[in-house]
């Protein structure tokens, strides 16, 4: 009993629930001899505790250590209120039931398997040897499974499954890593594990049964629907070139790479370079899935069918016991998300069993588990770029944590392609996992449930809506119906590069900062009804402007541009009146045609200047999938440095007489289409990237000295966006060109470069200036 005066109320804000915190608050407050209790807060913990004022100190320095001991935590603040008369009298220190009352909420992510769980599924002696599913406080699913906060276990589709009594005492005992696991079970009494036949001709399997014929099958070059933590994947062994064949026959994808999980991370390195950067990702929390270069026995061992023709690996390590066990027994396996086409992933199991069905001819079977997904999620893609991690997809293991500090309480829709969007309250914003491409009926589904699911979660009731300008978004439109339905003000339209910008300076809190911005992607609807691409912005004293931009040059008003590169090669030669030849003769008519009936728009996207470049020096002619172009020529670009090829130079001009600087590609276009040696096409794929980052650097030290002229502010800051910037060498040497210049270099890190990054900056253009709440 404690019956001192002194009584503190701590408040820790981040991830604190569902990774053993409140255990570790009671641990620490039994070890300092303070009384009170500890509970989940809506997405807060609160602890109120009483002693002496000496072990109420000694209690909150072992709380900040809280790292040491839950590395799976991550506090943002923690606040204390001091009172010295206590409001009651305390019988030791309890952790009480959660309470809702609170309007915080944050939800916690997915987390990787830790590596005491992982040693119980080797440990013959251990209950739960070999035991699918096994979780502790410092890992298993959270978001995936969560249908109501706070996260207990009643809130989660594991409520299904009643304890067993030693899991039962394992809960209840406060020295137990599982005290309080909300996932706890075992073979007893927690989710069973099945296999059914593709074609459902057979019994289904369970258990052990169930998991060794999936073995079986994947071992002899067979094809499996395998239920992860956010969805389904198709798994095969990623060294069986047939079975790869017949991933790419379902999934309708020709040449983009499959992501590849590896037994552990001795496995990574055997075939892949890896640096300490790429290792601490790989082996995070998150789990994501990193690109990796491939070494030369990466190159010679992972067959074509799996890679394709990249010189890069996406590899993950296991973040699910299932997924550890599988790998234990067939090594290495392509695995990647079971959708239809462009569809979301599949993560219901009676369309998983559909999906089998109609690919009953390259699946063999599915194996899968009765737990329920609340919340779908793929898996997060990312790259280190410049030594830090650049987000590739958002998804499991980060998604939805808040990225930022942004007041009001609205919703910003986000984009169409890579689509994610975002919900903000309480000074917090909330980005969703990534979805996908709105313009599949599926993915928009898809899309409008995860709003309505986040919304419902977080206690989100939108004040305003905030949009991109481009008039025929499926999100914008989206946007407008549900401001219609909430009687709440028409949406506030963003335009999309700036939102791009917006994002990293929200992201890397620059508000105060003059910010020069340079965004570079594929598509977005410019503010003069052109299609933008290639644009620079000044953000200072509260205005934005636009500074700069590539020469505008026609591309057809449609997609058909962004997927034949040949063609945007003719548009933007004829543009220069460049000569092509014979064999742009096709791309050269269907041209003309445009231009005389009127079917084209002025573009200054660096993305289809990429496509250009890459159709013009004979690399691809089209893109199978988003950017394909762009990665083989940066690809080609980095052949041409193991060659020690010097680059090309002086490929752009800049037009500094106008209010806007403008920099034409025309020199560049020229000798690519006059490039006939293979060292003179690798001297022009190296050139364009090293003479764009060169460009950037100019266009962002002019652009400072108009400003320091026009309005005496001087930015040293630059912050690059944008799709083109997932392009590693671009990014890499653009950053040397600007440090050389006397800029600090800021990228997208906890956001995607891309559109799925778009929802916040959205955000942040609105909450800054133009929400009055």
């Amino acid at each position: 009993m404690c019956n001192k005066n002194y009584e503190w109320q701590i408040t820790a804000v981040g991830i604190v629930q569902g990774v053993g915190f409140r255990p570790f608050v009671k641990r620490a407050a039994d070890l300092c001899g303070v009384c009170g209790y500890v509970c989940n807060c809506g997405g807060l913990v609160e602890v109120v505790a009483a002693g002496d004022v000496s072990n109420l100190e000694n209690f909150l320095q072992e709380l900040k250590k809280y790292k040491k001991y839950i590395p799976k935590a991550q506090v943002f603040n923690f606040s204390v209120k001091k009172a010295v008369q206590a409001s009651k009298i305390y019988n030791g220190f309890e952790v009480k039931q959660s309470q809702t009352e609170n309007n915080f909420k944050l939800i916690p992510p997915d987390i990787a398997l830790c590596d005491e769980c992982r040693a119980e599924l080797c440990n013959k002696t251990n209950r739960r040897y070999g035991y699918w599913f096994n979780t502790c406080t410092q890992c298993g699913p959270r978001y995936s499974i969560i249908n109501a906060l706070p996260y207990d276990r009643q809130s989660t589709t594991m409520h299904e499954f009643e304890l067993c009594q030693q899991c039962a005492d394992e809960y209840d005992d406060k020295q137990n890593r599982r005290y309080i696991a909300e996932t706890v079970s075992c073979k007893s009494c927690g989710p069973k594990l099945f296999f059914a036949q593709a074609d459902g001709s057979e019994n289904i399997l369970e258990g052990d049964n169930a998991f060794n014929s999936a073995v079986k099958i994947i071992n002899n070059g067979g094809v499996v629907l395998v239920k992860g933590i956010g969805g389904y994947h198709i798994a095969c062994s990623a060294f069986n070139a047939n079975a790869a064949k017949k991933i790419r026959l379902i999934k309708k994808r020709d040449k983009k790479p499959f992501a590849v999980m590896f037994k552990n991370i001795d496995n990574v390195k055997q075939l892949c370079n890896v640096n300490k950067e790429e290792q601490t990702a790989l082996k995070s929390q998150q789990a994501p899935i990193v690109l990796l270069k491939m070494n030369s026995s990466g190159v010679s061992t992972i067959p074509k069918e799996v890679v394709c023709n990249s010189t890069r690996c996406g590899a993950f390590l296991p973040y699910a016991p299932l997924q550890e066990l599988l790998l234990e027994q067939t090594g290495s396996l392509v695995l990647t998300s079971a959708n239809f086409c462009d569809s979301p992933i599949i993560f219901e199991d009676e369309q998983a069993q559909n999906f089998a069905a109609e690919n009953a001819d390259y699946i063999d079977g599915v194996l899968y588990t009765n737990r329920k997904i609340e919340g779908p999620c793929d898996d997060s893609v990312l790259q280190i770029v410049l030594g830090k991690q650049q987000l590739i997809r958002r998804a499991r293991g980060f998604a939805p944590l808040p990225v930022a500090q942004i007041c009001g309480e609205f919703f910003a829709a986000g984009s169409d392609l890579k689509s994610a969007f975002c919900l903000c309250k309480n000074g917090y914003a909330y980005l969703s996992p990534y979805i996908g491409d709105l313009t599949d009926y599926n993915t928009f589904e898809r899309y409008a449930e995860c709003k309505t699911t986040l919304c419902n979660l977080l206690d989100v009731t939108p004040k305003a809506y905030v949009a991109d300008k481009h008039p025929s978004y499926l999100s914008s439109e989206f946007a407008a119906k549900a401001a219609q339905q909430n009687n709440t003000e028409p949406p506030f339209f963003v335009q999309h590069h700036i939102a791009h910008i917006a994002s990293v300076i929200c992201e890397h809190s620059l508000a105060n900062t003059p910010v020069i911005g340079a965004a570079f992607d594929g598509v977005g609807y410019g503010d003069d009804g052109t299609v933008w691409g290639g644009e620079f912005f000044a953000f200072a004293q509260n205005e934005i402007t636009h500074t700069a931009h590539l020469e505008y040059s026609p591309i057809l008003a449609n997609d058909a541009s962004s997927k034949n590169a040949k063609l945007a090669a003719a548009f933007m030669c004829q543009n220069y009146g460049i000569d092509l030849g014979e064999n742009f003769n096709e791309e050269n008519k269907i041209v003309c045609a445009a231009k005389k009936g009127g079917l084209t728009v002025a573009s200054s996207s660096i993305g289809r200047l990429f496509d250009a470049v890459c159709a013009l020096l004979g690399l691809c002619d089209y893109n199978s999938y988003e950017g394909e172009c762009a990665v083989l020529l940066q690809q080609f670009a980095e052949a041409a440095l193991q060659k020690t090829i010097a680059p090309a130079e002086d490929l752009f001009t800049i037009n500094t007489e106008g209010e806007e600087l403008i920099f034409s590609p025309q020199k560049l276009l020229q000798c690519c289409a006059n490039a006939k040696t293979a060292n003179r096409k690798y001297a022009l794929a190296l050139g364009l990237h090293s003479c764009l980052a060169q460009t950037v650097a100019q266009i962002c030290s002019l652009i400072r000295q108009k400003q320091a002229t026009k309005n005496g502010v001087e930015s040293s800051a630059v912050a690059l966006s944008g799709g083109v910037f997932q392009n590693c060498l671009l990014t890499t040497l653009a950053e040397k060109e600007l440090k050389n210049a006397g800029f600090a270099v800021y990228i997208n890190e906890q956001t995607p470069p891309n559109d799925g990054g778009i929802a916040l900056g959205q955000a942040y253009i609105y909450s800054k200036f133009y929400n009055k709440n």
